[in-house]
């Protein structure tokens, strides 16, 4: 006979498997990934399933020709410039539409309807280039610099779409 008991002592030590079988152990791993997961606030576990799908993304788009028309693979300095943006993300902000770009970059689209886009372009270069509709005749576009924290005009722009 095997037993699984839980307390709330310390995170780790929560559970007490005095099983020894692959069953026992398995249920053990089992409820201590559910604990990691109930424990994760709501904002990183859409932060990780947006990085994870990211990640499928962009291993769909890794090789020459992926368009059939002779697009260069996306660039993995372009993913990482994507990765960083979004660990930067305010919680409040909605994870983007993906477009691959022919050249190698990434783009990220928030859209309300086709007069209200805004879109974010990643060479890899830690240069952001954005263009943005805000219905009929606004328009917003331009570059900067990225290192470690999103442009106060790109958050702007993108709650201007989201709200």
């Amino acid at each position: 006979m095997s037993a699984l008991t839980l307390n709330d002592i310390g995170f780790e030590d929560r559970i007490f498997n005095t099983g020894s079988s692959k069953s026992s152990n398995h249920l053990a791993e089992l409820i201590k990934l559910s604990l990691n997961h109930y424990e994760e606030p709501v904002s990183l576990q859409r932060k990780s399933r947006s990085l994870a799908s990211l990640q499928d993304f962009f291993n769909e788009h890794s090789t020459e020709n992926w368009d059939g028309y002779g697009a260069l693979p996306l660039s993995n300095d372009a993913l990482a410039d994507c990765k960083e943006f979004l660990k930067n993300i305010p919680a409040d902000v909605s994870f983007p539409d993906l477009i691959p770009e022919p050249s190698g970059g990434i783009g990220f689209q928030w859209k309300k309807s086709k007069d209200w886009v805004f879109i974010v372009s990643f060479k890899g270069n830690n240069i952001l280039s954005y263009a943005g509709i805000f219905g009929a005749g606004n328009k917003n576009h331009g570059q900067h610099i990225f290192r470690n924290s999103i442009p106060k005009i790109i958050l702007e722009n993108i709650k201007r779409i989201i709200v």
